[in-house]
């Protein structure tokens, strides 16, 4: 922590005035080399302080140093630029101090280096002795002024009035992880002010707040889901439990078992007889018995008509065919056929112990008491649900109000600068008017 106690030792003397007291603490950290973000971040953030620092205490040149090494992609290129531009002014090179401001110009206005920065290049213009440019700027100036505080004026009215789940892109389901994880920002036309307010320790706190709410509330709403999916599932059970005591499902279940017996006993049958008359035709498959049909059919047919023998010769030829195949595919009927009793003889098995519990639930039946504990749930869910919908109403309103007080601030900032910028318009105005005019022009400044 050496390196944070040397900035604020700086800041400390900073802030009380005596910079030469503060300089020597924050070559401390610079002369460190940094290697990660936090120690990149303290690195320009103590660079942008000495250079502030020797700019108060009159020491341009150390002042200038100083911000040059401040990365520009980093979070305090504006304040290193902003203080650039002023070092080389107060060294009387305005040329020089333009290039940085007329970089800054170009950035957000809700920053207040890049707000200052839009002044700064038209005073440099006019320190250079170009009135004509200067007032150009200003004016400028005084369009991106306006056209921000109209921008700030749309949003300030989207924060009061807006819902501020889309407003946000907060999904409301609670799914969403926005600014947690994916650090995107929903896409809109208040983008760069909610970029701005997320950067605010108030808006954040009020704004993980509204989220967790969110999410509480979707859990809530799938809690009073889950309860309904109860009540319906303790319904149909009470449904079922009545209709097990009028014995419609145990009829069911006994046919069942029955119908299983039956075919159970149909296929024995059929096995040992086919065993006893190493018949393999009477385990033959359905689609080879639809073929013996046939078979048999044809061949009574022909004994009545065909009286060459013709085709009598070739039935018998098929007759002996199939016969063959049935032979050869015995064993291998046999076995599945008695499988298929032992699958039967599981089913049966089942359907019985099945039957047995039908048959003793209805004997110990008793009203169900999962619906009171269901009816308890329900009401303390709903109770939950309405104080949440409360602290969530109250959550919305405090977001609201840190949202535009926050721009708000911003918006009066912009009007004192938008003033600095029409009243330098009207001296350039007037300096450009003939001496004996400047009465007049005064009054229609009034």
């Amino acid at each position: 922590w050496r390196e944070y106690l040397a900035y604020n030792l700086g800041a400390s003397h900073a802030a009380g005035g005596d910079w030469l007291a503060a300089t020597p603490y924050f070559p401390e950290i610079t002369a460190l080399a940094p290697e990660t973000a936090e120690a990149f971040a303290l690195y320009d953030k103590s660079l942008t302080a000495a250079g502030y620092a020797y700019l108060s205490g009159g020491e341009f040149e150390q002042s200038g140093a100083a911000f040059e090494q401040v990365r520009l992609e980093g979070p305090y290129s504006n304040r290193a630029l902003l203080g650039y531009g002023w070092s080389a002014a107060e060294r009387g090179d305005y040329l020089e101090a333009l290039s940085p401001w007329q970089q800054l110009a170009q950035r957000s206005m809700l920053d207040e280096s890049a707000r200052e920065s839009l002044l700064a290049v038209p005073y440099a213009y006019g320190r250079l002795g170009r009135p004509g440019l200067a007032l150009q700027q200003y004016r400028r100036a005084s369009d991106l002024y306006q056209q921000e505080l109209d921008g700030l004026d749309q949003a300030v009215s989207a924060f009061r009035e807006q819902p501020l789940a889309p407003l946000l892109g907060i999904a409301e389901e609670g799914s969403a992880d926005w600014l947690f994880e994916t650090d995107i920002l929903p896409e809109g036309d208040h983008s760069p002010y909610l970029q701005h307010l997320v950067t605010r320790h108030g808006f954040q706190v009020a704004l993980r707040e509204l989220r967790d709410l969110y999410s509480m509330t979707a859990h809530l709403q799938r809690a009073e889901q889950r309860v309904q999916v109860l009540e319906q599932v303790d319904q149909h059970q009470q449904q079922v439990w009545s209709s097990l005591v009028e014995e419609d499902r145990r009829n069911q279940l006994a046919a069942q078992q029955q119908a299983l017996n039956a075919q159970r006993l149909a296929l024995v049958q059929r096995l040992q007889a086919a065993i006893a008359a190493q018949d393999g035709r009477l385990l033959a498959e359905q689609t080879q018995t639809q073929r013996w049909n046939r078979l048999d059919r044809a061949s009574a047919l022909a004994a009545s008509i065909d009286t060459t023998g013709k085709h009598r010769q070739k039935l018998k030829m098929l007759r002996g065919l199939m016969l063959w195949q049935d032979s050869e595919h015995f064993a291998e009927r046999a076995w599945l056929a008695r499988q298929n009793i032992r699958a039967l003889d599981a089913l049966a098995q089942q359907s019985s112990t099945a039957l047995a519990r039908v048959d003793e639930a209805i004997a110990n039946r008793q009203q169900s008491t999962f619906a009171p504990d269901i009816a308890a749930l329900a009401e303390r869910v709903q109770t939950q649900a309405a104080q949440v919908a409360l602290t969530l109403a109250q959550s919305e309103t405090n977001l609201r109000q840190v949202a535009i007080a926050e721009l708000q601030r911003h918006g009066e900032q912009l009007r004192r600068a938008l003033g600095q910028s029409q009243l330098a318009i009207a001296q350039i105005h007037d300096r450009a008017l003939p001496t004996g005019s400047h009465a007049y022009a005064g009054g229609n400044h009034e």
